[in-house]
C-alpha cells in the first residue's frame, strides 16, 4: 500500500494476500491495574523491538523448534509430503535462528503488540477512504478459507467503496491458509 500511495498512477490495481494490520484499534475497557501496567510495558519493549516473536524463538530454540513443528503441522494438516513439511519446518527455524530477521522489525513498526490482525497505521482506515486509490484501480483482498486473518475489516472496506462505486473484490482460496502460496 505505500507503494501505490507514493505512486498511484503506476497502479491499475492493488492486490492484499491475507493482509495483516488491516483491523482499526479497539480501545480495552478493562481498568485493572496489573492488566495496564503489564501491557504497557509489553507495548514499550514491542515498540522499542526489544522482543517479537522470532526473538522468542532465538531466546528459547528448543521451545522455539517445538512450537514451529506445530506450527507447520497445523497449517499444512492437508499435505500428506512429510518430508516436505520438515525440509519447510527447518527452512523456517534456520532463517529465524540466524540473527536478525527483516520481517521481526517490521512486526513491531506495522502491528500493534501481539494484535496481528490491528495495524498501528490500520488499512482500514487509509483504504476506506475513496480517494486513496484513483478511481480505476481495482482492490482485491485475498484469503484462505482456513486462515486465521480476520476477513471482517476487508468486508466494511468494501462495503465503503463500494458506496462511491468504486470496484472492490473479495477473494476466498479454496484449501488454504494464511500462506496462500502454498
Amino acid at each position: 500500500t505505500a507503494y501505490v500511495e507514493r505512486y498511484p498512477e503506476r497502479c491499475a490495481g492493488l492486490i492484499l494476500a491475507s493482509p495483516a494490520g488491516t483491523a482499526a484499534k479497539i480501545e480495552q475497557q478493562n481498568t485493572s491495574s496489573s492488566f495496564l501496567s503489564s501491557r504497557n510495558l509489553l507495548a514499550m519493549i514491542w515498540h522499542y523491538n526489544l522482543v517479537n516473536p522470532f526473538s522468542l524463538f532465538r531466546l528459547f530454540p528448543e521451545w522455539g523448534h517445538r512450537n514451529l513443528s506445530a506450527y507447520v503441522q497445523r497449517r499444512f494438516h492437508g499435505h500428506t509430503m512429510q518430508d516436505i513439511k520438515i525440509q519447510l519446518r527447518d527452512y523456517l527455524y534456520e532463517n529465524i535462528m540466524c540473527g536478525h530477521v527483516l520481517g521481526a522489525s517490521l512486526v513491531t513498526l506495522l502491528l500493534e503488540p501481539l494484535s496481528p490482525q490491528v495495524g498501528i497505521r490500520p488499512l482500514e482506515n487509509r483504504l476506506s477512504d475513496p480517494n486513496f486509490l484513483r478511481p480505476d484501480t481495482t482492490l482485491a483482498f485475498m484469503y484462505g478459507d482456513r486462515d486465521w486473518m480476520d476477513k471482517a475489516p476487508a468486508i466494511r472496506i468494501r462495503s465503503q467503496l463500494q458506496s462511491h462505486k468504486r470496484q472492490t473484490s473479495i477473494v476466498c482460496v479454496r484449501d488454504a491458509n494464511h500462506n496462500l502460496m502454498l
